[in-house]
């Protein structure tokens, strides 16, 4: 595999490597949950509470691994059900971290991008 980067490159760029992940073997992902093909797709998560997002995990056979919480990403165990989620990531096949928060987090383009082709637009 090559990686080429321009001369002329004008601005920031990031670049991401990863492999399949063996059987067991835990992993992070770096793409929208809600992009289509991924778990979360269509699912609307930035409009539930954190209690509405258990439920629609539970339905798709996923569990909370941990919470992150405030500037510092603190790492939490649980959250009160009232809470928003601001980010969903999938930490191996079944678990995912949340990110979230007591106020409703606004969508990222990525994420509004995910949401564009769904029944209710996200």
């Amino acid at each position: 595999m090559k990686l080429r980067i321009p001369a002329d490159l004008a601005g920031p760029a990031g670049v991401t490597l990863g492999r399949p992940a063996r059987a067991g073997e835990d992993y992070a992902t770096t793409g929208e949950i809600s992009a289509p093909g991924e778990v979360l797709h269509c699912v609307p998560y930035l409009r539930m509470t954190i209690g509405q997002l258990r439920g629609e995990l539970a339905k798709r056979g996923l569990e909370i691994d941990s919470f992150r919480v405030g500037p510092k990403r603190e790492v939490r165990p649980n959250v009160p059900d009232a809470w928003w989620p601001s980010d969903v990531t999938l930490r191996g096949r079944t678990k995912v971290v949340i990110w979230a928060g007591p106020q409703q987090a606004e969508g990222t383009p990525w994420y509004r991008d995910a949401q564009a082709g769904c029944p209710d637009g996200g």
